[in-house]
This record gives structure tokens, C-alpha cells and sequence, in this order.
């Protein structure tokens, strides 16, 4: 059983016309109706400029050109209207331009017999939208057995792509590599790769990360072959906790709710909030479920829904972050992480998982100091037997690199100040 909601429900979070209107152009129910009377009666005055910018921004661009070009009474300007359709066919070449990557790369790990599972990207596209083409693709996800990240990272690189650092990692960090290669039918000129081997990293827990996945992987058809896909269930749970990681900030990620509920009634609500309870990621759920409601008039289950809603503290959680979809006035880098920090502890339902979120700064910071990488290795060569050794080697290495800049810094000082 589903509840329904109209367009004039979810109009009072958002204070633009121009926001109302992207929204409803990314329900997966279309109110022709609505639409066209947000465009086309001359009540309201519709800044276009804003729209492209912040449609393509938030990674809908291609619903809202469908949904526009589905609506005959909506009077879109000539102009306005050919720009945005040159704009959904360069998505289109772009994320068929990846599709056809991770064919080649699906080969070539079958080739090495290399097991893999893409999620996200192309297969999420058409999961839950039908069309390869519905949603902006800005990257390609690929999960791996633990012990087959190099073999498959060697695949990798017989195609063409060069690994990158990742400098927003710890250095300790081991669960993915990232992997580039230019390619010059897409928007940035080329193809990135997150090669992993858990979905989430270990402050999310996500309950799929061990070897059991594997076992329950469904096999589904895709660009005429067979491939390793997440169970429905624990896709909608990979997208409430993504959506979460990311404090819901693109409208993209509530429409893949949306959508995968629409496409996907043979949904397991009990089994998908048993694996959310288990995990400790039943809020995370609740949100996702509340924002796609309330924000794109999602199909949830009335059970799942009301269950949801019960939870008062994704109820708060979701008043803040509603208002917050389309704002551009966003913190610096510090205020940032302190902000995420602060939502993900709120996010979690279990006592001992907010502790460890509280405490993941400080561990951080461990890690940064104390774990070795290539520089420390480079500076002194050791025996394998005395790796332990680098341990000590790093702090002293970066408190002499800091001792170094404070005195270039007192023998040099700015201004050039004797």
C-alpha cells in the first residue's frame, strides 16, 4: 500500500518557483498539469539561466529536458528549450560513452577471471531508471574481492587507465584505488574508476562488506550479458547511506530513490529494514525514505513509511536537510567536516557507532601521523624484517619537516625583515 501526495505538498519547502519546478520535473510521477502551471500561465517569472545551471549542477538536467518535453501545454522558450536539449544529448553521448568503458572493462576482468560487481554509474542508471541515459554519470564504481585488487587494478591499466592518489584519504586507507583515463567523449574529457573492495568504509558499516555478498549477488541483464548486481534491498539501503554520507545535497540522489521504488515493486520492505536495523543503518533508511516522500512524492510502502516517520530524530534530520537542497551558501573546508560530523553521529540510532564517529577524528589523526607511506619508505631504506621501524621513522621525518619551515621562517622572515 502507497500514499499519494500532489504537487502543492512538497511546494512550500522550496521558496523559488524556479526549485519547485525542478523538482517536479524529477518525480518519477510527472504532474503535466503542475508543471505547465509553473511555467506557462504567466503567473510566475521563471529565471531559465537558473534552471539549466542548477539542473545540470544537481545532476538532473536529463529528467527535467524529458519532463518538459512531455508537457504540450508548457511554454518553454524556443531558446531555452534548444539548449537544454543539446545539453541532454551531450549527457547521453557522455553516459554512453561510460557504459561502453565499463563494458570493455567487464570483459577484460572476465578475460582474467577476476569477479566484479559495478554499482552505481550505468547499471544504477537503468536499474532505476530504464534508460542508461536519465541520469548524469560522473564516475564508475567497481567492487572486487579483497584479494583480487591488484589482479584487477593490472586490468586496469592494460586499458589504458593510470592510478591517482587520493589526497582526501588517510594514508592507511586500502579499501580503493582510483584510476583515470582520458577519453574524449566525455564532459571532462576523460573516465574515472573507483576500484574497491567494500562498498562503504568501515565508518559506515555497511552490512554487506564481507565475503556473504558475494553470495547474494543477483545476476541481471545488461547490455546483452550477465552481471553481478546488489539485491534491490540492499541497493535502496546503498543509496539511503550514500545520500546520507553526502547530507542529501543533490537532487539527483533523492530522484534515485524515487525512481528505484517506482521501477521495483517487488521490494522486500521487511528483509530491507531487518538489514538496515542490523547494521545500524535504520535512520540512514528512515531519511532516505522520508526526503524521497517528501521532496518527489515517492511510492513508499505506508508501512515502511510510518516507520520511518516514528523515528523523531529523522524526522528532525530531514527538516533540516530539505531546506538545505538548494542552497549554494555552503561552509569552508573546516566548517564542512565538522558540519558532517555533527549530521553523521546524528544519523546513527546505536550508542556505540556515535562514539566511534565522535572519536574518527582523533583516529585520523593517528593515522596521519604515525602510519608510513612512500616518502617515509624512500627516506630510509629498511629490511623487511625492521618494517615496524617506519612507525618511528614518519613522526620524526614530518617534525623535522616542520622544524625546517619554522626556521626558514625566522631566517627568512616575510616582508624580508632582518
Amino acid at each position: 500500500m502507497t500514499r499519494e501526495t500532489t504537487a502543492v505538498d512538497v511546494a512550500p519547502a522550496f521558496t523559488r518557483v524556479e526549485q519547485q519546478l525542478l523538482v517536479a520535473c524529477a518525480r518519477p510521477h510527472l504532474d503535466r498539469t503542475a508543471i505547465a502551471s509553473l511555467v506557462g500561465d504567466g503567473s510566475y517569472s521563471i529565471h531559465w539561466p537558473y534552471v539549466l545551471r542548477t539542473a545540470d549542477a544537481h545532476g538532473v538536467l536529463p529528467l527535467v529536458h524529458r519532463a518538459l518535453a512531455a508537457t504540450p501545454d508548457c511554454d518553454v522558450p524556443p531558446e531555452v528549450f534548444d539548449t537544454l536539449a543539446a545539453d541532454a544529448r551531450r549527457d547521453e553521448m557522455h553516459n554512453r560513452t561510460f557504459a561502453g568503458v565499463l563494458e570493455q572493462i567487464l570483459g577484460a576482468c572476465e578475460h582474467a577471471s577476476v569477479e566484479v560487481m559495478p554499482f552505481k554509474g550505468p547499471v544504477l542508471t537503468e536499474l532505476a531508471y530504464g534508460d542508461v541515459a536519465a541520469r548524469e554519470i560522473r564516475d564508475l564504481d567497481v567492487l572486487v574481492r579483497r584479494e583480487d585488487l591488484d589482479r584487477a587494478a593490472a586490468v586496469l591499466a592494460s586499458l589504458g587507465f593510470r592510478r591517482i592518489s587520493d589526497k582526501t584519504r588517510p594514508p592507511s586507507a586500502d579499501d580503493y584505488h582510483l584510476f583515470v583515463r582520458e577519453q574524449a567523449e566525455t564532459r571532462r574529457g576523460r573516465v574515472r574508476v573507483d576500484l574497491q573492495w567494500r562498498i562503504m568504509g568501515p565508518e559506515f558499516a555497511f552490512p554487506i562488506d564481507d565475503d556473504t555478498l558475494w553470495k547474494r549477488l543477483e545476476s541481471v541483464s545488461w547490455h546483452g550479458r550477465r552481471v553481478r548486481a546488489l539485491p534491490v534491498e540492499e541497493l535502496l539501503l546503498l543509496l539511503c547511506v550514500h545520500g546520507s554520507k553526502h547530507r542529501w545535497e543533490l537532487l539527483k540522489w533523492i530522484a534515485d530513490v524515487a525512481h528505484l521504488i517506482q521501477r521495483r515493486r517487488d521490494l522486500d520492505w521487511q528483509r530491507l529494514y531487518e538489514a538496515a536495523r542490523d547494521a545500524g543503518l535504520a535512520r540512514m533508511l528512515s531519511v532516505g525514505l522520508i526526503m524521497a516522500f517528501r521532496v518527489l512524492a515517492a511510492d513508499v510502502d505506508e508501512r515502511a513509511l510510518h516507520r520511518s516517520q516514528a523515528d523523531r530524530d529523522a524526522q528532525w534530520l530531514t527538516r533540516q536537510l530539505v531546506p538545505r537542497l538548494f542552497d549554494t551558501q555552503l561552509p569552508d573546508a573546516a566548517g564542512r567536516g565538522a558540519a558532517l560530523r555533527s549530521m553523521y553521529v546524528r544519523m546513527r540510532e546505536r550508542r556505540r557507532d556515535r562514539v566511534r564517529l565522535r572519536l574518527q577524528p582523533v583516529r585520523d589523526l593517528g593515522r596521519r601521523v604515525f602510519v608510513p607511506n612512500d616518502r617515509d619508505r624512500a627516506l630510509v631504506r629498511l629490511p623487511r624484517v625492521l618494517g615496524f621501524a617506519y612507525y618511528v621513522v614518519r613522526p620524526l621525518r614530518l617534525t623535522g619537516r616542520c622544524a625546517a619551515s619554522v626556521l626558514r621562517r625566522v631566517v627568512s622572515p616575510p616582508g624580508g625583515a632582518a
